[in-house]
C-alpha cells in the first residue's frame, strides 16, 4: 500500500504551521509498518502552489492507495474529517503569493462539490477507540484547503482513481506565539493524532 501525505507551510501571519511540524517530525519518523511507501510534502499555502505541486506529482498521487491532506484551523480543538470540497475559492485572506480569490469558481462548469470516497464514520469510529478527539465537517473552507481538496478529487474522478483522497484540519496547539513554543509534548500529541489517523484510514483500507 502507498500513501501521500500533504501539509501547509505557515500562512496569513502566523507564525508556523502545525501541518509542516507533524510532515517534518514524520519525514524523520516514517510510519513504514502502515504503508509499503509514504511520501510527505510540505505545500506553499498558495493556489498556484497547489496547481505547481499537482502537476509535478500527479502520476505519484494517482498511485496511490491514500492521499491524506492536512492543514491548520484556528478554530477547532480536536481533528476535523472534511466530508466535502466545494467549487469556489471565495476567502478575503491572500494566499502566500498574495493572491485574493473572492467568489471564483475552482473549475469553470465543475461540480459544486466533491465529496470524500473515504467511510469518514469507519474511520472515526476507529479514532474514538484510540481516544483521538474528532468531529466530521461538511465545509472545508473557502481557502487553499478547499481548494487543492477539490482540485485532487477532481482528478481523481476524472481519472476513474480507485485512490482515497481524505482532507483533515488540525487544531492549533494553545498557547502558541513563536515555532519554538510548539514543544515536544504538543508536537507529540499531535503526532500521536495523526499516527491513529494513519492507522485507522488503513484498517479502513484493508477492509475495502
Amino acid at each position: 500500500m502507498k500513501a501521500l501525505v500533504t501539509g501547509f507551510d505557515a500562512f496569513a501571519g502566523l507564525p508556523f504551521n502545525p501541518s509542516e511540524e507533524i510532515l517534518k517530525s514524520l519525514r524523520r519518523h516514517p510510519p513504514n509498518d502502515l504503508f509499503d511507501l509514504i511520501e510527505f510534502s510540505v505545500l506553499p499555502t498558495s493556489y498556484a502552489g497547489v496547481d505547481n505541486w499537482l502537476e509535478r506529482s500527479l502520476d505519484l498521487a494517482l498511485d496511490a492507495d491514500l492521499i491524506l491532506m492536512l492543514g491548520l484551523s484556528v478554530s477547532t480543538d480536536r481533528l476535523k474529517l472534511e466530508r466535502f470540497a466545494i467549487n469556489v475559492a471565495d476567502c478575503g485572506v491572500a494566499d502566500n503569493r498574495c493572491e485574493v480569490r473572492s467568489g471564483v469558481a475552482i473549475v469553470d462548469g465543475g461540480p459544486r462539490a466533491y465529496g470524500t470516497s473515504v467511510n469518514l464514520e469507519r474511520v472515526g469510529a476507529q479514532l474514538a477507540v484510540a481516544g483521538i478527539p474528532y468531529c466530521v465537517s461538511n465545509n472545508a473552507g473557502d481557502y487553499v484547503c478547499n481548494y487543492i481538496y477539490y482540485r485532487v478529487l477532481r482528478r481523481l474522478d476524472e481519472v476513474a482513481s480507485t485512490a482515497k483522497a481524505l482532507f483533515v484540519h488540525i487544531p492549533w496547539a494553545y498557547p502558541v506565539t513563536i515555532q519554538e513554543h510548539f514543544d515536544l509534548p504538543q508536537r507529540d500529541r499531535h503526532l500521536a493524532a495523526i499516527g491513529k489517523l494513519l492507522l485507522a484510514c488503513r484498517m479502513y483500507l484493508d477492509e475495502c
